[in-house]
């Protein structure tokens, strides 16, 4: 059991230092353990109930942060690619050309 738990906790924290756009992690286990419980066992979509998700395109999981901030949330993206201008995306093309949404209901999805 305690072995799962560290499994549990590690991806946790890895998930939530992967990305720049992906909001700090909480800074004890305490704060973890908490934001864990209030979270629930149902993980809505990013881009509804305040969640105010930021999504990732390869896990399909994004991470909320307003309402239920920190908890985990499945990720809108789909398999299409849209416009960076489209849908409040407010999207930003790195130096590989990879553009990503920085705003809007696909905060987090590639763009194009």
């Amino acid at each position: 059991m305690q072995l799962n738990f560290v499994t549990v906790l590690s991806a946790t924290l890895l998930f939530a230092g992967m990305a720049s756009a992906m909001p700090a992690a909480p800074g004890s286990l305490g704060e973890i353990l908490s934001i864990r419980q209030e979270c629930g066992t149902k993980n809505g979509p990013c881009d509804k109930n305040g969640c105010a998700g930021i999504n990732d395109p390869i896990s399909g999981l994004g991470v909320c942060t307003a309402s239920f901030k920190g908890c985990p949330c499945a990720s809108v993206c789909g398999p299409h690619t849209g416009s960076c201008s489209d849908n409040g995306c407010q999207g930003q093309i790195d130096s590989d050309g990879i553009g990503r949404c920085t705003a809007g209901s696909f905060n987090g999805c590639f763009c194009f």
